[in-house]
């Protein structure tokens, strides 16, 4: 009778503890799927912040883009505009004073010069923008870091 009981006791022991295993791996399994969801769900949310970033610096990188070209292309008229008064000025030196012609053409060489001068300046700064823009861009990319 001890025997059949001490059998029996055995068999639920076993029966319990194969439960048990059986329990741990379905939580385990689940434990898994979720840090599993979890990490795409990561991926997902990096992937579609790193576009959104990159948007935005294309949109940045554009605006300064068309800002250049607009003020270049303002200093170039200008540029223009005085070197044809300084033509004007001197086709026409036959009839006014050499004096204050003279000091007129210098006047207006000096701000072409000037002119010049603050756009190639200007260039410069915007090339700066652009390179730290493509480095900021660069360093978001994952696959250049």
């Amino acid at each position: 009778d001890n025997d059949a009981a001490l059998a029996a006791l055995a068999e639920d022991h076993k029966s319990q503890l194969q439960e048990l295993n059986e329990l741990t791996k379905a939580n385990m399994d689940n434990m898994t799927k979720m840090h599993r969801q979890h990490a795409e769900d990561h991926e997902a949310r990096l992937s579609h912040l790193q576009s959104s970033h990159q948007e935005e610096i294309q949109g940045v990188k554009g605006h300064l883009q068309t800002e250049l070209e607009a003020k270049e292309q303002a200093y170039k008229t200008a540029i223009t505009a005085l070197e044809d008064k300084v033509k004007s000025l001197e086709a026409s030196s036959s009839s006014q004073d050499t004096q204050e012609l003279t000091t007129k053409v210098e006047s207006l060489t000096k701000e072409v010069v000037e002119l010049k001068a603050s756009n190639n300046t200007l260039k410069g700064e915007n090339d700066g923008l652009l390179k730290m823009l493509e480095n900021l861009q660069d360093s978001m990319n994952p696959t250049r870091a």
